[in-house]
């Protein structure tokens, strides 16, 4: 399990888990580091959202999956008491990006791709009929995407 601290009068609307495996490369080469990572959709007194990533990784072992930490977590005394994690880093999300992403070309101004709905995300829990799809099979959350112009 994972927990979401946040500021006062604030409340977590939206919550996913996933666990994934490098190989790394770079910094221990030939060594497997796993990871847990929680996005959290967190919503303030007056409307405002931020998402949130709390990532928290392993030290790194010869064998995959072998240093998975217990969870994903920002608290100190969790990420101590936990032999298997080696460190956590936590992200807010300040922007969300547009199709182009994969084409290497950014367009910050007109984002097309919504960070913020979980339903882009590829680990959230859906609901039954909580996330549709558009024409080319992208999914948002029902009743969000504006119906197309004619």
């Amino acid at each position: 399990g994972s927990e979401t601290v946040m500021p006062d009068d604030w409340n977590l609307t939206k919550s996913s888990c996933v666990e994934f495996l490098t190989w790394d490369l770079t910094r221990a080469p030939g060594l497997y580091t796993c990871y847990k990572m929680q996005h959290s959709l967190i919503e303030g007194p007056n409307g405002e959202q931020l998402l949130v990533n709390t990532i928290t990784y392993g030290n790194g072992a010869e064998e995959p999956w072998a240093d998975c930490p217990s969870a994903a977590t920002w608290d100190p005394e969790t990420l101590a008491a936990d032999p298997l994690a080696g460190g956590s880093a936590r992200v807010h999300f300040q922007s969300t990006y547009s199709n182009y992403v994969y084409d290497y070309e950014y367009d910050y101004g007109t984002p097309q791709i919504n960070a913020y709905d979980p339903c882009t995300w590829s680990c959230y829990a859906v609901s039954e009929g909580e996330c549709c799809k558009d024409e080319t099979g992208f999914p948002y959350t029902c009743g969000t995407k504006p119906a197309p112009e004619e």
